[in-house]
């Protein structure tokens, strides 16, 4: 006849029966588990924030497309919204003040050429096209003095040539006119406009022969109108074809 088991053997089989609970981790670790989750969260959050932001570099793309398309409504709405976004934005006021200077607007022209030069005191084309809209006004020494400033900053930048050009061709100053012009077009030969205006040139110095290889390198790249028709049928007579 077996004994009955003493209290000690007892507890120890009940021991061996309870399964042993795993330990507890500090909370510590499970705080720093949720901090290191959260700056992931926010780090990645933040990337696809500026990933997926608009962008005013696009906005103002999307302006020139419609600029040159003539949709100039839109070409506005578009600048205006790079501006929205980025009241600094230099080229947004250049773009713009390029598409007022297309539509004859001077005033709202020269006001953000002026505030993108205010920006950008070093970018020569933005003088450039100033020195364009002076010209149009018909202030040709404020013209002439941007145009200028254009060159300082940058001997290569061709529209600074060219707007020079033009500020001497309206002020009957054909050989600086002609010298500017040229230096544009050896510069920057995929200019249409460059062409048109040396050809100008050439034809108030009475140099036909190369005004009209100039008007005919404008044809060739813009197309041709009344205007450089007649005088590419009155130089042909001239020079005998």
């Amino acid at each position: 006849m077996s004994l009955p088991p003493t209290n000690g053997l007892m507890a120890q089989r009940q021991r061996q029966r309870t399964p042993s609970r795993p330990k507890k981790q500090p909370v510590f670790f499970t705080d720093q588990r949720i901090i290191v989750l959260a700056v992931v969260s926010i780090v990645l959050f933040g990337a696809i924030w500026v990933v997926t932001r608009p962008q005013p570099g696009v906005h103002v793309a999307s302006g020139n497309g419609a600029r040159a398309a003539g949709d100039y409504e839109r070409a506005i709405a578009e600048y205006n919204r790079a501006l929205q976004l980025d009241p600094q934005f230099v080229d947004a006021y250049h773009q713009r003040g390029l598409m007022y200077y297309q539509q004859a607007d001077y005033v709202n022209a020269l006001a953000d050429l002026s505030r993108a030069l205010e920006l950008a005191p070093q970018n020569a084309s933005i003088y450039a096209s100033r020195a364009l809209t002076y010209t149009a006004q018909g202030d040709l020494a404020a013209a002439i003095a941007d145009a200028t400033k254009g060159i300082e900053l940058d001997p290569t930048n061709a529209p600074s040539y060219y707007a020079r050009g033009r500020a001497y061709i309206t002020s009957a100053e054909f050989e600086k006119a002609e010298a500017d012009l040229r230096r544009a077009v050896e510069l920057d030969a995929s200019q249409a406009d460059y062409h048109f205006w040396l050809g100008e040139a050439y034809y108030h110095l009475t140099r036909y022969a190369e005004a009209l290889e100039s008007y005919r390198q404008y044809v060739s790249m813009a197309g041709s109108n009344d205007y450089v028709a007649r005088r590419i049928g009155e130089l042909e007579r001239r020079v005998g074809g």
